[in-house]
């Protein structure tokens, strides 16, 4: 069966059509959504969920309390992101940013959470209107430790 076609997810056996289920397969059916969040959520990664038996999957999937505690030796762990924007804005007398604290502020609380800073790119968007300033729009990548 096709994407476009309603199906039964293999893992939950529900049925599931063309907005509830993902590209990943098992057994070569497609899987609904709710079981590849239940499977991420385990730490497992949906292109090595056919090395895993049914009965895994469906314990995973079928039962809230016990998602973590399936994880077995060997098994990938697929780390975790958040992704946060900050505009920083220029000063209106001087140079420099105006709301660096903020900034360092956002960083810290993802630190306090046992996120790392992955990566932080930045874009300057130039300025808003009369003595506005310049903006500078900086995307910041944590990694979960």
């Amino acid at each position: 069966m096709g994407i476009i076609k309603s199906e039964q997810c293999p893992i939950c056996e529900k049925s599931t059509n063309v907005f509830e289920k993902v590209i990943a397969k098992y057994n070569g059916q497609h899987i609904c959504k709710n079981c590849a969040e239940q499977i991420s959520a385990a730490h497992i990664l949906l292109t090595n969920i056919a090395q895993k038996s049914i009965e895994e999957l469906r314990s995973i999937c079928c039962n809230n309390n016990s998602k973590v505690n399936q994880i077995k030796k060997g098994d990938i762990v697929m780390p975790n992101y958040v992704v946060l924007q900050v505009v920083l804005k220029e000063k209106f007398i001087g140079t420099g940013s105006a709301n660096l604290t903020e900034l360092e502020e956002i960083i810290n609380k993802q630190a306090s959470k046992g996120y790392k800073l992955h990566t932080i790119s930045t874009t300057s968007s130039g300025s808003k209107g009369l003595m506005g300033g310049d903006r500078i729009q900086a995307t910041l990548v944590f990694e979960k430790i």
